[in-house]
Order: structure tokens, then sequence, then C-alpha cells
């Protein structure tokens, strides 16, 4: 069979349309992901204010979240009362190296249980 006559056979056109919508639709997808990537981090309080939390995590580097209206804090109680020490986790997304937007932050709590043999 010849290309011409592949694309004189009946329902061609649509499949080959159909593919390459498929294909534009799961690219923009892709790309969208790419631009608005939710970033979760661990660490520990270092300071507090009205608008962020300055953490460091486990790594030594420093992170600042920042806090909006539409960051989740519910289960985090009132950020005043989050002292240095605390062990916290946050997703958002990030607007520079060390600076992420957050989209929620909650404490952790450290597990020391001891393992059965």
């Amino acid at each position: 069979m010849t290309l011409t006559e592949l694309w004189r056979t009946p329902g061609i056109k649509t499949l080959l349309l159909c593919a390459l919508a498929s294909a534009l639709c799961t690219l923009g997808l892709f790309i969208y992901s790419l631009d608005r990537q939710d970033n979760r981090v661990v660490g520990t309080v270092v300071s507090v204010s009205e608008d962020s939390i300055l953490i460091e995590d486990p790594r030594g580097q420093r992170l600042t979240l920042l806090i909006t209206p539409n960051t989740k804090t519910r289960a985090l109680g009132p950020l005043i009362d989050l002292a240095p020490g605390t062990l916290v986790m946050a997703s958002g997304a990030r607007t520079s190296t060390s600076t992420i937007e957050a989209f929620g932050i909650r404490r952790v709590e450290e597990r020391n249980e001891e393992r059965r043999p």
C-alpha cells in the first residue's frame, strides 16, 4: 500500500487528527505542570513573622515560606505559637531558590518508636 492509497483510506484523516489533538493536549498538560511545580519541604523553624516562616531543611539550606491568604494552616494553630525548633512540612510553588509560596503548612510530629524484632 502506498502513502497515497493510505491517505485515501476512509477514516484515516480523522484518526490522524485525533492523534494530533491528543498529543497537543498531553504536551499542554506537561508544560502546565512544569510551570506550577508543587514543592514539598520539611524543615525546622528558625523564625516566624507575620507573613513568612524561615525554616532550615535537613541539608542546612534556609528557605522562606511565604504565607498568603490562600495558605492553609488550620492544623498548625496560630503562627505566633510556632517556636524555633518546631518541625514543619510545607508544599507550594517555588518563587526562587530559597523562597516558596506556601499552599499548606503543618507541624510534623517526630516519632521515636522502638522497632520490634
